[in-house]
């Protein structure tokens, strides 16, 4: 007899076992003595096909240029060749960018494709939304109506044009070299830039800043004289001409006794920068100082870098003359510094010219002081007044209290040298080769870059002979393209602070606590609020690309072992959150807190399953809505339990907690949990219930 199931979603599997009941008083069968086997019964979804990229960087170029993109379906191709296509998706206002792809296949074996598309309208229009289906040649692998996978967002690339260094150069040489660079190599089809640059003199800061600001573009011809506030002439002078190639034009661009070898740069397809020297025309007899601008302009982009610049005058000497009369064998005698004042201004670096950023240099005018920001700090020290560390920094400090700051043990009064106060001593000459040897020895210890004994984990000095794991070696590991790493967990400093990377240790318990404060930057898919930064179930496949990482049985191997995690979905995260009155030991623990949380039984089952745990799909990305101040989609507490035995793992299975937080909110912070630890030692995440066994099947409280 065949029984008829009703599949109404894929995901996780469930127990199905059967009974039978016996029609009038036979008493053949009875329900509660007839069961049979128990299976288990999992409804798999279709395999999709996805692109790999979220966002997709258009060039408006040519119509006629055909640009790609990369798509991969969830499931290796069987039996018969796959054909993927493409469309624009959701509701289309006319706005938008024109596209128009050209189908791919995908080969029996391959997972994988390139697709072409190209721009047939509205090359600066709005971004467009993109999804892709696939179909087999023959069979029912692959079906247009069930692969559609997640879109795709394509928008118009910008570029942008920058000079390096940039925006604001000191520089104290007769040449400078500088770089026009873009921001992307021009690709093929594309149209040519043209820029045209000019210097320009500057008679204060304040000019210098307007220039800067403005976005306006003040080279206007390059045939032209241009008025500034000190005249700036171009003039066509091919002898001085330093460009030879086509994008280079024989005009030498001078202005403020500075000279560019021309004032026109054409890019081509496949550039990405331009390279020219700026140099001085004059000769220095006496320090110069100035302040001028260089900019480059095109049609649409804009480059401007302020420069200032402080010559002094070359200093020649005869170093093949020596009077007879020098008596070299004599010492210089120099009274300990210790006790004598060597310099009243140590930055006075420079006879009879004035160092730039030194205010306290009697060279210095106080127009040219007016040009630059004085070097700051007592001599031999820098004392920090505002450091942000500082206990009595006002803003380390609330009406509320003090708030948990970065160094949660100690607050910082100064920052200094350990060698303030002391000097080097000054010895006798060594004009031997014994009195030298005699230095030598005279030192303790040579400091050498050679490695020796490792730190941290047993991973350098042990790990790397070892085929399987032993107690306390980081756990490896393996991502889709076939590099090594390492399962991690955010684990505290010393210092307070959270370090995010790291390892999780074979046979060694942890739990874990750290506070992050609730600004809206830390809601992205980089962060730690992320549940793709952690580990995700063996089984995802949608979407089909990029690929999750697996984790290595054995340290020194290739297999991965399954991994399962339940994602659960808090309703309520206020535990989660703390206010100033708050505090955070170094261990990590929240003393005003009573939380009871680790992947504990009654935090997961007050709470649904998240939508999307189907053991399929993967976590989303954290989401953050500007106008509610709302992260959806943040992880607030994980959980790992290592099935092992022996020196290998055999399972990896992982709890989840997500929610929405409120972010920017003043004077909060969000606490976030992990833990670790294996049949069964669990690691856990915030406050972990942690747990170890000395079999397979045999547990005990930790």
């Amino acid at each position: 007899k065949y029984i008829s199931l009703i599949m109404v979603a894929p995901g996780w599997s469930v127990s199905l076992s059967c009974t039978g009941q016996s029609v009038g008083s036979s008493g053949q069968f009875a329900t509660d003595t007839s069961a049979g086997l128990t299976v288990e019964v999992q409804v798999d979804p279709p395999p999709v096909v996805s692109i790999c990229d979220t966002t997709i960087y258009v060039w408006s170029v040519s119509t006629d240029y055909y640009q790609t993109f990369s798509v991969e379906v969830s499931e290796t191709v069987a039996d018969f060749d796959v054909t993927v296509t493409c469309e624009t998706a959701g509701q289309v206002t006319g706005t938008e960018l024109e596209l128009s792809f050209i189908s791919a296949t995908v080969s029996v074996g391959q997972s994988t494709a390139d697709l072409p598309y190209r721009v047939t309208g509205n090359e600066d229009g709005d971004s467009v939304s993109v999804q892709c289906s696939a179909q087999s040649a023959d069979g029912n692998q692959y079906l247009s109506i069930t692969s559609v996978g997640q879109t795709a967002t394509f928008t118009s690339k910008t570029i942008s044009v920058s000079f390096n260094p940039s925006p604001l150069v000191y520089f104290s040489t007769e040449t400078l070299t500088m770089l026009l660079t873009l921001s992307e190599e021009l690709p093929a089809h594309s149209t040519e830039y043209i820029f045209t640059c000019a210097i320009q003199d500057l008679a204060s800061t304040t000019e210098a800043d307007t220039i800067l600001n403005s976005g306006d573009c003040y080279v206007t011809s390059t045939e032209s004289t241009i008025t500034t506030t000190a005249p700036v002439t171009m003039t066509s002078t091919s002898d001085t001409d330093t460009g030879t190639d086509s994008d280079v034009n024989n005009n030498t661009i001078t202005g403020s006794g500075w000279e560019m070898p021309s004032s026109e740069y054409t890019f081509n397809i496949g550039d990405l920068y331009k390279s020219f020297e700026l140099t001085f025309t004059g000769d220095v007899t006496v320090a110069e100082q100035g302040l001028f601008s260089v900019q480059c302009c095109s049609d649409t982009l804009i480059a401007t870098s302020i420069l200032i610049y402080d010559l002094a005058p070359s200093i020649y000497t005869n170093i093949t003359y020596m009077s007879d009369e020098e008596d070299v064998d004599t010492e210089t005698t120099y009274t300990n510094p210790g006790y004598v004042e060597l310099s009243t201004c140590p930055c006075d670096m420079t006879e009879n010219m004035c160092d730039i950023t030194c205010c306290c240099d009697s060279d210095c005018s106080s127009s040219q002081i007016e040009l630059f920001t004085c070097t700051e700090g007592v001599y031999g020290g820098y004392r920090y007044i505002t450091d942000e560390h500082n206990c009595e920094y006002v803003d380390y400090q609330t009406t509320e209290g003090t708030t948990p700051g970065y160094n949660v043990v100690l607050c910082v009064f100064l920052n200094n040298t350990n060698f303030l106060g002391y000097f080097y001593s000054v010895d006798t000459i060594a004009d031997t080769s014994t009195d030298y040897d005699a230095y030598v020895d005279a030192v303790d210890t040579v400091y050498s870059y050679e490695k020796t004994d490792s730190v941290g984990t047993v991973e350098a000095s042990v790990a790397d002979n070892l085929v399987g794991y032993t107690q306390g070696v980081a756990i490896k590991s393996l991502t889709d393209d076939g590099m090594s790493s390492y399962v991690t967990l955010p684990q505290p400093m010393l210092n307070g602070q959270c370090s995010y990377t790291s390892p999780v240790s074979y046979l060694t318990d942890m739990t874990s606590s750290c506070v992050l404060e609730p600004t809206p930057s830390i809601c992205s898919k980089v962060s730690s609020l992320s549940a793709l930064r952690y580990a995700t179930p063996s089984t995802v496949r949608d979407p089909a690309c990029p690929g999750y990482s697996g984790v290595l049985a054995q340290h020194q191997g290739s297999v991965t072992i399954p991994v399962s995690v339940e994602y659960y979905c808090l309703s309520d995260t206020s535990d989660y959150l703390l206010s100033t009155t708050d505090t955070v030991t170094t261990d990590g623990t929240v003393s005003s807190l009573d939380l009871d949380i680790s992947g504990s039984t009654s935090t997961t089952t007050s709470n649904p399953r998240c939508y999307f745990d189907d053991g399929f799909t993967a976590p989303p990305d954290p989401t953050y809505n500007s106008i509610t101040g709302i992260c959806s989609y943040s992880v607030l507490d994980v959980s790992y339990e290592f099935i092992w035995n022996g020196t290998s793992l055999v399972e990896l299975i992982g709890t989840v907690l997500m929610g929405d937080l409120a972010l920017g909110v003043d004077s909060t912070f969000t606490v976030t949990d992990y833990s670790a630890g294996t049949d069964s030692w669990v690691v856990e995440g915030n406050f972990y219930a942690l747990t170890s066994t000395a079999a397979p099947g045999t547990s005990n409280t930790a």
